[in-house]
């Protein structure tokens, strides 16, 4: 496993058109449920478009918070190491920050995190 830490990245487009059949989301529920968290589906454009602003508002948040963004800069390596993000890996936008900022799929929707957004919970989010 060890071995695969140095192969592995992040992929977030989609795979496939096909939708994702109900005994895999309850397989991932019952994942999710297990380490103490939730999994929900946003079917709605409503609601799609309420956890965009919600989105933007939290990488807002984080990205003003001066400890987020120290410990943030504190995983970055410029040599080979054992943890850590390797500053090759970055998109330039982060690159040119003093310290990174993943990009985030909702700060590129052009919704705005200024207004406010409703409360979410896990059957609020269920289509």
């Amino acid at each position: 496993m060890v071995g695969a830490i140095a192969l592995r990245h992040s992929q977030r487009s989609p795979f496939s058109s096909r939708a994702v059949g109900a005994e895999a989301l309850n397989e991932l529920r019952r994942a999710a449920q297990t380490e103490g968290a939730w999994l929900a589906v946003v079917h709605r454009r409503d609601d799609q478009l309420a956890l965009t602003v919600l989105l933007a508002r939290a990488d807002r948040e984080e990205t003003d918070n001066a400890a987020y963004r120290e410990e943030l800069a504190s995983w970055l390596r410029t040599d080979p190491a054992p943890d850590g993000i390797p500053v090759q890996v970055l998109p330039p936008r982060a690159t040119a920050a003093t310290t990174p900022r993943p990009p985030h799929p909702a700060s590129r929707t052009g919704a705005s995190a200024n207004r406010a957004g409703p409360s979410c919970s896990p059957a609020a989010l269920e289509g």
